[in-house]
């Protein structure tokens, strides 16, 4: 079986799963809330429907990729979270961190999204945590977001391969450039993009070149990548180029998650 055919098997597989479990989402629905465990931090999400306890969901099946995130957070660190959907990782991030100096940042550009997000981390995370509402990618301005049907689908993105619907125009900013507005320098970033990831990466050359980022957690989109004529291969060749290496990578149909160090092991 290629790799096209595990893909459209697992996330047959998802689907089916999600759909068996709808019952369980709805009663969750109704009680307005669900908990979440996840590398050693539990939190109560608030949920208005079953789609954002489908959402809740996809972070489990994450786990081990926000453990380890979790997990490479110290003491007053500074955390990027780009592309932060409805702020279920950074609520997790930030009650991570929790009062010890740090601070997280979760970048979100769909504006339904956007107010969601802030909604959920202002109920779960403690205030260190925020929600900047700027799309991230290799140029500072304006960018058109490809917003899908459902905002919680998580299929929007600059790419744009894989959403459908309207196009609205978004503030946009480079990842040193959000850098330098907020006065912070990242230590560790994840990235998920849908599609976007090596965007976000050029736009990072100065925070790349100065090793302030100590981690890389990158959910690649393979089939987006592909539809734009890159690929996961060219994103990690940049990493490489700049001192970082891979310790960790998990492949799940057409995502594929994937955690970089520095060579110096700072």
């Amino acid at each position: 079986m290629d790799w096209l055919e595990q893909g459209k098997a697992q996330v047959g597989r998802l689907g089916i799963g999600l759909w068996l479990s709808y019952p369980r989402r709805a009663r969750a629905a109704r009680r307005g809330a669900v908990s979440l465990s996840v590398g050693g931090v539990t939190i109560d999400v608030p949920v208005r429907s079953a789609a954002e306890v489908t959402r809740v969901d996809r972070i489990r099946h994450e786990d081990e990729f926000v453990s380890r995130l979790l997990g490479a957070v110290r003491p007053g660190d500074v955390v990027f979270d780009v592309g932060a959907n409805m702020g279920v990782v950074t609520s997790l991030l930030g009650r991570r961190i929790g009062g010890d100096g740090g601070r997280v940042f979760g970048f979100e550009p769909h504006p339904e999204l956007v107010l969601r997000a802030r909604e959920v981390v202002g109920q779960v995370a403690v205030e260190s945590a925020q929600v900047v509402d700027v799309a991230v990618g290799a140029e500072n301005g304006e960018a058109q977001l490809m917003v899908d049907a459902s905002p919680l689908s998580g299929r929007h993105s600059l790419a744009g391969a894989e959403a459908s619907g309207r196009v609205v125009r978004v503030a946009a900013q480079t990842l040193t450039a959000a850098a330098e507005v907020l006065g912070v320098r990242p230590s560790v970033v994840k990235v998920d993009v849908e599609g976007g990831e090596l965007d976000v990466l050029r736009g990072a050359a100065e925070l790349l070149a100065s090793g302030a980022v100590r981690a890389w957690f990158i959910e690649w989109h393979t089939r987006t990548l592909s539809g734009r004529g890159e690929s996961m291969e060219a994103g990690v060749r940049l990493l490489e180029g700049y001192g970082y290496r891979s310790v960790w990578r998990h492949a799940r149909g057409f995502e594929c998650h994937e955690q970089f160090v520095r060579d110096d092991g700072a």
